[in-house]
């Protein structure tokens, strides 16, 4: 089996009480079985603390524990300078498995173990959006010896931190139901469709909502492929190669050279409290190399997208359809429904400004609507190698990105124009914790998307 990984993964560390939006806060902590039976024996007085603390049964098992939230909603071992007394008393390795893993996010996918980093943890949001080089995705293999045990009943491992976070095996659910042990035979044919996808999206010779309409009109194509593929045989990795093969054979020229997108770094606000933090040595991915913190970042404008003239939503209506699909789904926080307060505020203004939005903000910051569309590309379209749904995956990935977009165009309009690093992480944030911290939340939506005209091929690109 081989690692596979996105981008920045490896030069995660959690930076513990410098955080400002802590896990250990908000979110219920369920133990897992291996831990709580540790914790049960630990001796003396912080053995005893521990078990005080731990409460039996939960929504899905009666021997599942938790910890009990204090009052203010945060764990009862965070202690005042945001570091974890377990952690402190007894070592990294007496975590239980939420607290160890998260913002780790682990996928079985054929003969690959992917894993990423879950956007709501504010320092991987931050690795993600200091960086401006086309997010890697880096494979080394994997000692099936070490993992082997760990991975067998676990094909789909999530340990974001919420009583929804334990995810249906995707094999379990349309997998083995459908009786069909050879259904697993496309997962080598989405990795190649999501690579391919995620190579049109990183061609930054192209404006965004040129790489993205591209992106849609292949997927929509591609679906075609597979509904109509005998699973038995080969020839859907044929048709989906020929598919891109075709489409290189006519992509347009290049844009101009002052079109192209400058590869330097996000500026960092010197008021921005992330500045003080050290940033990791380089690794093997390529996206975290050095890059110029005073270069500007993509700089198209609506007047070089050849396709924004096309029939498209107004922001008012685009939003509406992304609304009413969300009204589905449950709100985990108040912080949440704050959030949608201030969407529609912005929106609701006599005189929303949403060309100086697009102009000072959206066009020059491309960069980071690509590394949200390839980052829920690289996260959830493994999940049609069982369902067989690669347009729902996409139109999610979509989507999601235009809710962090309308969100985004809140905070802007509030602060008069100004948006830093630190507004992005915490708006990515928010809108991760109420999409991606729930099974019911991601299970709606996805379900939602397939039903709903405004997803589909032609609807989505309104919404652009």
């Amino acid at each position: 089996m081989i690692l596979r990984t996105l981008g920045y993964y490896d030069d995660f560390v959690c930076i513990g009480g410098a955080c400002q939006n802590s896990c250990c806060i908000g979110w219920e902590l369920d133990i897992d079985e291996a831990t709580c039976d540790y914790y049960r024996s630990v001796p003396g007085p912080f053995g005893d603390r521990l078990r005080s603390h731990m409460a039996a049964g939960s929504f899905r098992d009666e021997d599942c524990h938790t910890f009990c939230l204090t009052v203010d909603g945060r764990c009862p071992l965070l202690n005042s300078d945001g570091l974890c007394d377990i952690v402190l008393n007894l070592g990294p390795e007496a975590l239980c498995e939420i607290c160890s893993e998260y913002p780790r996010y682990t996928f079985e996918l054929g003969d690959a173990v992917e894993k990423s980093l879950t956007i709501s943890c504010e320092e991987a949001a931050r690795l993600m959006f200091t960086r401006t080089r086309p997010l890697a995705i880096n494979e080394s293999p994997l000692d099936t010896e070490e993992t082997g045990e760990e991975l067998a009943g676990d094909d789909f491992a999530d340990t974001e931190e919420s009583e929804e976070d334990t995810f249906e095996n995707p094999a379990d659910d349309g997998f083995e139901e459908a009786g069909d042990e050879e259904n697993e035979d496309i997962a080598p044919e989405i990795t190649f469709l999501r690579a391919e996808l995620i190579r049109l999206l990183q061609d930054r010779a192209l404006p965004l909502k040129t790489r993205v309409i591209r992106a849609i009109r292949l997927t929509e194509k591609a679906q075609a492929l597979i509904n109509e593929a005998p699973l038995s045989e080969t020839p859907l990795m044929d048709s989906l190669t020929a598919l891109f093969r075709e489409e290189a054979d006519v992509m347009v020229a290049p844009a101009e050279e002052n079109d192209c997108v400058s590869h330097g770094e996000n500026p960092v606000a010197e008021n921005d409290s992330f500045s003080h933090i050290v940033r990791p040595a380089a690794g093997n991915d390529s996206s975290s190399q050095a890059e110029d913190p005073t270069a500007e970042g993509d700089s198209f404008s609506p007047a070089e997208d050849p396709t924004a003239e096309g029939d498209s939503f107004s922001p008012a209506e685009g939003l509406a359809a992304r609304l009413d699909l969300l009204s589905g789904c449950e709100v985990l926080s108040s912080e949440w429904t704050d959030a949608v307060d201030r969407i529609r505020t912005a929106f609701d203004r006599q005189t929303p400004d949403w060309p100086a939005f697009m102009g000072k903000l959206y066009y020059p910051r491309q960069v980071d609507y690509e590394h949200l569309l390839v980052y829920f590309l690289f996260r959830y379209m493994p999940r049609a190698a069982y369902d067989f749904d690669a347009a729902g995956k996409l139109a999610f990935a979509v989507f999601a990105t235009l809710v962090i977009r309308d969100l985004d165009w809140a905070v802007f309009q509030e602060k008069g124009g100004d948006f830093t690093v630190l507004d992005r992480i915490r708006t990515v944030g928010i809108v991760s914790r109420e999409i991606e911290h729930s099974d019911y939340n991601l299970d709606t939506l996805f379900e939602d998307i397939a039903f709903d005209e405004h997803f589909h091929a032609e609807g989505l690109i309104r919404q652009l």
